[in-house]
């Protein structure tokens, strides 16, 4: 998911992002961020969650910038014992913003204030009482 769309725009674990790829994503991906960038390549969030013999959570927003409802969705579909809730409004960073309003959304990330989307708190609250391991 996360490793095909940054091999999609041209970084690899060997490899640093080049910026001439894209001068538009350089600050996203400068030197600072690019060793970070290359370990979680290496990481396949299917394989490992398959490992846990716990309950596990998926949770998704629908207005998530970063992560689309599809990923979950093939992420729920490889890893066939979790639970996987879709919260509307949702963004990445678990703040509920206006649909399709990508200004606002992502204005949240930088507005500590703006409260957790009660649909999540409410979802993990009941995911914790229901799994019984906790």
């Amino acid at each position: 998911m996360v490793t095909k769309k940054l091999k999609n725009i041209g970084f690899s674990e060997e490899r640093n992002f080049s910026s001439t790829s894209s001068t538009e994503l350089e600050a996203l991906f400068r030197p600072s961020v690019q060793p970070y960038l290359q370990s979680i390549l290496k990481v396949d969030p299917a394989i490992e969650l398959t490992k846990l013999r716990l309950p596990i959570l998926l949770i998704q927003g629908t207005e998530d910038l970063q992560i689309s409802v599809a990923d979950a969705e093939l992420l729920k579909q490889t890893v066939s014992t979790a639970k996987l809730a879709i919260i509307p409004k949702m963004n990445h960073v678990l703040k509920n913003v206006p649909k399709s309003d990508i200004k606002t959304n992502l204005a949240s990330y930088r507005q500590p204030d703006q409260p957790l989307s009660p649909e999540l708190v409410q979802t993990i609250i009941s995911f914790l009482k229901s799994s019984k391991v906790f």
